[in-house]
């Protein structure tokens, strides 16, 4: 699977023999000092976290030159994978498991940034986890790693604020309003808003109210 700036591959752990997910940083040698501080961040924000909602890190890592951390291997697809709308019931019995391990993060002063369907990964039980911290912020840190005016993140699933690119605003309550974004989508079996392009997109989020739900699933 490929993000931002890294590739997720499974691999096996040989000490433990045991699947792992291994995440390694794009051409590693050809990355900017910054895109190596960003993924370094990504890597210590999940190690702080120990949360059975949140896929572990097992280890943090340099090996000739490639950047790399481990993560628990988790088998069952996404949000992104499941064929929603969902009922209501197991869409909030899912969501609940999410905001659990969500305020979590933000008790460790951990903001994710980038909640969408596809970054909540699912166990073979069905249990959901968070994954992908690549754009989290440590709010108790004054550095942030994204520059003013930057617009990053998912268009249909990001809060007004970061659609404007108003970084320095992109606080807990982003995560709040994308856990409602992913809840919208389990129930609809779409985002809240889907434009023709990306600036289509952005502009319906700055500008427009979603659709209501109830008009898109008539219970």
């Amino acid at each position: 699977a490929h993000g931002g700036m890294g590739v997720v591959f499974e691999a096996k752990q040989i000490s433990l023999g045991r699947r792992v997910a291994l995440k390694v940083v794009r051409s590693s040698r050809f990355a900017s000092e910054a895109e190596l501080r960003r993924f370094r961040v990504e890597a210590e924000s999940i190690a702080r976290l120990d949360h059975s909602g949140i896929v572990a890190v097992h280890e943090v890592g340099e090996s000739d030159g490639e950047h790399f951390y481990s993560m628990a291997f988790v088998d069952g697809g996404s949000l992104a994978d499941i064929e929603a709308p969902l009922a209501a019931s197991r869409a909030a019995e899912i969501m609940r498991s999410v905001a659990e391990a969500v305020h979590y993060a933000h008790t460790r002063n951990i903001v994710h940034r980038d909640l969408k369907p596809a970054n909540v990964l699912l166990t073979a039980a069905g249990e959901p986890k968070v994954s992908d911290f690549g754009l989290a912020r440590d709010t108790s840190s004054e550095s942030d790693l994204t520059l003013p005016g930057s617009i990053v993140g998912t268009p249909g699933f990001m809060p007004p604020e970061q659609a404007k690119g108003r970084t320095e605003d992109v606080g807990p309550h982003a995560d709040v309003y994308g856990l409602g974004a992913v809840l919208y989508f389990l129930l609809t079996g779409r985002p809240p808003f889907v434009g023709g392009s990306v600036v289509d997109t952005l502009h319906l989020v700055i500008h427009e109210p979603p659709t209501d739900p109830s008009r898109l699933r008539p219970d």
